[in-house]
């Protein structure tokens, strides 16, 4: 591994309400919760040093139980976890994330009596190497040096049920999820969808939830450009101009030049 002291992360993030009565988007950002209120239309920006624990949790709505609630469960559940263990190396925060993953499905549950869940999209680094864990469909994108984006995560729901079998779906499968954090007989820990890699200098890694993939999901190489171009709470009202605007989240782990 590179030296790990001369790796810096530049980590940013933006939120907004949208078109919803509140925000059900809870984000974790190296042990800071940020509520959506404190937030709301603007940007927080913070520089860290080699390792990252970043999370988007976007609780689900349209159930008895609170959404925002499960997702802010879970993420204080990470923020436990973390602070409360020792680790060394990438492997062992990965092991930490599944354990915090497993146990925030309890907590989940137990509170909500299996009304509500969260999906978890989770970024650690350590050093270069960085593991992407994400359950249910907030999406997660590495971006080169050169403007290319290349999804990282792999979404669970219908619709990408429906792709991998090269068959036809329809916009509404997009909003059925497979698996969330809180809800199914399955623990996340076993279907948690697992992607492993380097990052180099100058390169970016998105988590989102799916308000900005609503707007972008269909021009993804305008996203990588206004990442690059222009601050996230202004891709965050993009998101926003929408009819149907969903909450709408976005954090940016850009890896700083070693010189």
């Amino acid at each position: 591994m590179e030296n790990q002291n001369k790796i810096f992360f530049q980590v940013e993030a933006a939120t907004n309400v949208g078109k919803r009565k509140n925000n059900q988007d809870v984000f974790l950002l190296n042990g800071t919760l940020p509520t959506s209120e404190e937030i709301n239309d603007q940007q927080i920006s913070l520089l860290h040093n080699n390792v990252n624990v970043l999370a988007v949790f976007d609780g689900m709505g349209g159930m008895p139980g609170a959404g925002d609630e499960a997702a802010l469960l879970c993420a204080k559940q990470f923020n436990k976890v973390f602070s409360e263990n020792r680790f060394e190396g990438i492997e062992q925060m990965k092991t930490l994330a599944l354990t915090a993953l497993d146990q925030s499905h309890s907590i989940v549950e137990e509170a909500l009596w299996g009304n509500g869940g969260t999906t978890a999209t989770v970024l650690l680094t350590y050093g270069e190497d960085y593991i992407l864990l994400n359950v249910g469909d907030s999406p997660a994108f590495h971006i080169d040096t050169n403007g290319n984006i290349t999804e990282i995560s792999h979404r669970q729901n219908m619709a990408q049920y429906y792709k991998d079998k090269n068959e036809p779906y329809t916009e509404a499968d997009a909003s059925s999820l497979l698996f969330c954090v809180g809800l199914g007989w399955d623990a996340p820990s076993t279907i948690a969808h697992v992607c492993e890699g380097k990052i180099s200098e100058n390169e970016i890694i998105l988590l989102c939830s799916d308000g900005i993939t609503n707007y972008y999901d269909d021009a993804l190489c305008d996203l990588a450009m206004d990442v690059k171009d222009i601050p996230l709470q202004e891709i965050v009202k993009k998101a926003i101009m929408l009819d149907y605007a969903d909450n709408s989240t976005i954090i940016s782990c850009k890896r700083l030049s070693d010189k």
